[in-house]
């Protein structure tokens, strides 16, 4: 009789609840055995290394952390991260770092292969990688900037990393996964996060959110300079904006800061849109009824700000910009998410972990959209002030009737 045919009827024999259990039995009995013979064994080195890996793993290591690091805290400043099949790239505006790394042809390789092969590469790695690597270069940054960037400078720094992938936020937050294909990076991430006071959080946010860290991690998209995409402007700059006075004369834009009063039309281009109608124009005329919602005298206080920070002369800059202690930054989306959030949360008593997700800078257009509603604006005319194509912002309004 075949030994395995010997244990399969000793296993049909044991009750249920001992069944499953019949190898940890026969293991242990052997063992103690072995330990009974008072005998020496000589283990083959395999056996050796599993068993060293083993004793280290159980090994306790000291630790400690900081009342700080235990207190939730609004964060000193964030990075957002992506990747991609081709690459993966960081930035922050606030630390004023951003990287790119172009994955070696092995990389992508390993990225077609079936998960059986011993050589496939899982793109949650990838995505972790780059998490982890906004984190090293924060805690970089942060030991480099005591002298030249006091303001960054920190006792306990709280550090926010904005990723698109939920696994990417679990395994960050958590310091543990139970995948082979991250394992390995999880424990570096920990072993920097014992070496430096920072408090490093992750949180998903969505990919329409994060635009400028998914373009960067595509290697094979032509950048260019920093406001266009494929040759495509994605924010308002100067050369966007044209002013006219009464008689539809154009004014130029130096004059118009010296004397706002000049103007009574804005026409502005729309360089770059969700919907896909690059380099629409539309003309904005000034009201005298509500000057707080004028958009001709909010378009000379954004002027007048970027001609103050960065100079009129800039035309392919970026026009929303603003001063945060020393640094002059971007205004984006993720910074308006951010602040909504906050605010949301303050407002309405949200929790911040499970209802933040429910806000975002689009919730800026889609409050339009109600305001329109509720004041009896047609379906045609929220899709024609607001630049939709279809009717799905009727999800935002139940009560709204298509109209024809």
């Amino acid at each position: 009789m075949k030994r395995n045919d010997k244990v399969q009827i000793i296993s049909d024999q044991l009750p249920p609840s001992l069944r499953y259990r019949l190898a940890s039995l026969i293991g242990k009995e052997a063992a103690t055995f072995l330990w009974n013979a008072n005998k020496q064994f000589r283990l083959d080195e395999p056996v050796l290394h599993k068993l060293r890996a083993i004793m280290h793993s159980l090994e306790t290591e000291t630790w400690e952390i900081y009342i700080p690091q235990m207190i939730p805290r609004d964060p000193h400043f964030t990075s957002y991260g992506d990747a991609s099949f081709l690459g993966g790239g960081a930035y922050s505006d606030k630390l004023l770092f951003w990287f790119r790394i172009v994955w070696s042809p092995d990389i992508v390789a390993g990225t077609k292969l079936k998960a059986s092969n011993p050589n496939y590469v899982h793109i949650n790695s990838l995505e972790f990688l780059v998490a982890f690597l906004q984190d090293v270069a924060t805690v970089v940054r942060l030991e480099g900037t005591s002298h030249a960037h006091p303001g960054l400078a920190h006792k306990f720094p709280n550090g926010f990393s904005q990723f698109p992938v939920l696994l990417t936020e679990k395994w960050m937050n958590d310091a543990r996964t139970n995948s082979p294909f991250a394992c390995l990076l999880v424990n570096l991430h920990g072993q920097l996060l014992k070496r430096s006071p920072l408090t490093a959080l992750s949180d998903h946010t969505p990919g329409d959110n994060n635009f400028a860290a998914d373009f960067i991690s595509c290697p094979n998209k032509n950048i260019g300079d920093q406001t266009t995409f494929d040759g495509i402007p994605i924010a308002f700059c100067v050369n966007d904006v044209t002013c006219f006075d009464k008689f539809k004369r154009k004014v130029s834009i130096s004059d118009f800061l010296q004397n706002p009063d000049l103007v009574w039309r804005i026409k502005t281009r729309f360089s770059h849109q969700k919907n896909g109608n690059h380099g629409e124009e539309k003309l904005f005329i000034r009201s005298e009824k509500s000057p707080l919602r004028c958009y001709i005298r909010r378009m000379q206080s954004i002027l007048s700000r970027f001609d103050r920070l960065i100079g009129i002369t800039k035309t392919n800059v970026p026009l929303a910009v603003y001063q945060d202690g020393a640094c002059v930054l971007f205004l984006h989306d993720a910074e308006i998410t951010r602040v909504m959030r906050h605010v949301a949360c303050s407002l309405y008593n949200l929790d911040p972990k499970k209802d933040k997700i429910q806000y975002s800078s689009h919730s800026i257009q889609v409050g339009a959209c109600v305001l329109l509603h509720t004041s009896g604006a047609t379906t045609d005319q929220i899709k024609f002030l607001l630049r939709w194509k279809s009717h799905a912002f009727m999800a935002c309004c139940p009560s709204v009737h298509v109209t024809k």
